[in-house]
């Protein structure tokens, strides 16, 4: 995976993670409203709601590497309501600037739910993705790590 730029905006990322469900779906997304988000779309009829979730890189440390390449750490803050989790249809995207987007259908992610960050009382649970190349993972509150390779860039759902 290569760097993408590091200020894009929210549309930017929302329209690249779009384009890339309906190419993978062949299917044109229908913005569907009162789904617990409000970025949630749905492919086809009676196919999953994808939740989009986006957020521009913060750079947390950048080290030169044995060949003198620059290499960075960049952290991904993401959070959605906790009902988002209360519908096994429904498949979070959580768009990493336009480095990657981590893909996870709810029932692959249900089991991690007591481990993400919480906010607003429980209301919102929060999801920390960390890119220090060459790992994709989600770090969260008590040392938890979890391997998001599984998961980058898997809009087919595989």
């Amino acid at each position: 995976m290569r760097y993408g730029p590091k200020n894009p905006t929210v549309e930017e990322m929302r329209s690249h993670a779009l384009q890339k469900i309906e190419e993978a779906t062949g299917h044109r997304l229908v913005q569907e409203w009162d789904r617990h988000s409000d970025h949630c779309y749905r492919v086809g009829p009676g196919g999953p709601y994808f939740h989009i979730f986006t957020n521009k890189p913060a750079i947390k440390e950048v080290r030169v590497n044995h060949l003198g390449n620059a290499t960075q750490h960049r952290v991904y803050f993401h959070g959605n309501l906790a009902s988002v989790w209360d519908d096994p249809e429904s498949v979070l995207v959580l768009q990493c600037g336009l480095d990657f987007s981590v893909v996870a259908p709810i029932p692959d992610w249900s089991c991690y739910q007591d481990r993400m960050g919480i906010s607003q009382g429980g209301k919102r649970l929060e999801q920390h993705v960390h890119w220090d190349k060459p790992l994709v993972e989600l770090r969260e509150r008590d040392g938890f790590v979890l391997n998001l390779e599984p998961w980058v860039d898997n809009f087919c759902l595989d």
